[in-house]
């Protein structure tokens, strides 16, 4: 099934007067949804709670409220955490992106990157997905047994692996994500396959 509706959680409010429900607040990714319809609550374990909506509001900053029943800890769903439509994909931590470099002109990398099949150069970068970011050492995808080496120019488009380890987001071919070096976005990209090998 396709994802119809995902939304990532950036809070959380308890409601006193009614202790038996909790609301999620974000602002919507993908699709819409409904009172009374059910969407999977996903950790970055990968694990899914099936709930259902019970109420929809919009507050003052423009960020969707989604009231549910109550969950079990609810404040150990925080960033990172989704709501998505139910059934759709099982949360996934490794994939392959084609990703294009942003030109130099475009605010991207002034110089060259050098890159290989086992390592993106000595530091970390931060993969940003649905508005959620997790730091990830992205690489070329394993073509066969003998290391590869590719030098990415500024503006060219190539194909990374991407593991975001022991963290799972619900994606699908066509989800678009992006690379940032710091605070500073050199590359965007999306999604074209969701298997990897070892």
């Amino acid at each position: 099934m396709t994802i119809t509706f995902l939304m990532p959680i950036s809070r959380i409010a308890e409601y006193k007067e009614r202790p038996k429900s909790v609301c999620f607040q974000g602002s919507v990714e993908l699709g819409s949804i409904n009172a009374g319809e059910t969407v999977n609550l996903c950790s970055l374990s990968g694990e899914c709670i099936e709930t259902t909506i019970n109420d929809i509001s919009v507050d003052t900053h423009g960020d969707i409220n989604l009231t549910l029943p109550s969950v079990p800890a609810p404040h150990d769903y925080l960033h990172g955490f989704v709501l998505s439509s139910p059934n759709a994909v099982a949360p996934i931590s490794k994939f392959i992106g084609r990703v294009r470099f942003l030109s130099h002109q475009q605010g991207g990398r002034s110089q060259a990157l050098i890159l290989t099949s086992t390592h993106y150069p000595s530091y970390e970068v931060i993969v940003n997905i649905y508005g959620q970011t997790y730091l990830v050492r992205p690489t070329l995808p394993p073509d066969s047994d003998s290391p590869q080496v590719a030098t990415i120019e500024p503006g060219s488009t190539i194909d990374l692996k991407i593991d975001l380890g022991n963290r799972h987001v619900p994606l699908e071919p066509g989800s678009m994500f992006r690379l940032q070096e710091g605070a500073k976005i050199v590359a965007e990209g999306a999604v074209v396959s969701l298997s990897l090998a070892p």
